[in-house]
């Protein structure tokens, strides 16, 4: 992943080069995750269903109301309290309490991050409710293939990957003569979604991506 994130950068000049590099090794890790996460939910999925649109909502909502509950218990713990946390953890991996610091700070941080998405995801969910419902359409039955979550998580990290290296916005371009996808962002995306052996169009997932963020730029508060 690293070697294949030295793809975008190569097109910059040397000292933005350089800048860039600083952040493979992280940013690679964080795609990793991602399609690590991104596959345990399909199997969740395929094993619990497919949620409406209002449930999916509820149960973002929840999952904001579960991580700042965890985040505020934090905040008010007893210093002794972090103490017998780190003795644990150094007892069990044999962790330095600087260790067991940086982990603390690392999980709250992941506990502010998965709050903010989760309200985020939640508002956008609801937006669409409201949007198809204003269109007097109803809501998809669970009818044929189900959208790849892997396939969708990746492309929406890589945009967020390719634009942090580079500087440039993720698009989606078209050849107008052919009509086949090209430019930069496409070949990243394509050796990404080979690299995962990720079974879908990578250009279907950017189409996808690109016409989802139209939506929510377009969609104001009261839309």
């Amino acid at each position: 992943m690293r070697e294949l994130l030295l793809q975008p950068v190569c097109v910059l000049r040397e000292n933005q080069r350089r800048e860039a590099e600083r952040h493979i090794p992280n940013l690679a890790r964080e795609m990793c995750e991602v399609v690590v996460i991104a596959r345990g939910a399909e199997v969740e999925r395929s094993k619990a269903g497919k949620a409406s649109l209002a449930g999916v909502s509820e149960q973002l909502r929840y999952i904001a109301r579960g991580a700042d509950t965890l985040l505020k218990r934090m905040k008010k713990a007893d210093r002794n309290v972090f103490n017998a946390w780190a003795d644990a953890g150094n007892a069990a991996h044999d962790i330095p309490y600087h260790g067991s610091i940086r982990k603390w700070l690392d999980l709250w941080g992941l506990l502010e991050d998965a709050r903010e998405r989760a309200v985020q995801a939640a508002q956008s969910v609801e937006a669409a409710m409201k949007h198809s419902s204003r269109a007097s359409m109803p809501e998809p039955e669970n009818r044929g293939r189900p959208p790849a979550i892997t396939a969708s998580a990746v492309a929406e990290e890589a945009v967020v990957v390719y634009e942090r290296l580079t500087g440039r916005q993720a698009v989606r371009s078209v050849n107008r003569d052919t009509g086949e996808p090209e430019g930069f962002f496409h070949e990243f995306l394509e050796s990404v979604f080979k690299m995962f052996d990720i079974d879908s169009s990578p250009d279907y997932a950017n189409a996808k991506l690109q016409a989802d963020l139209r939506f929510l730029r377009t969609s104001g508060p009261g839309d």
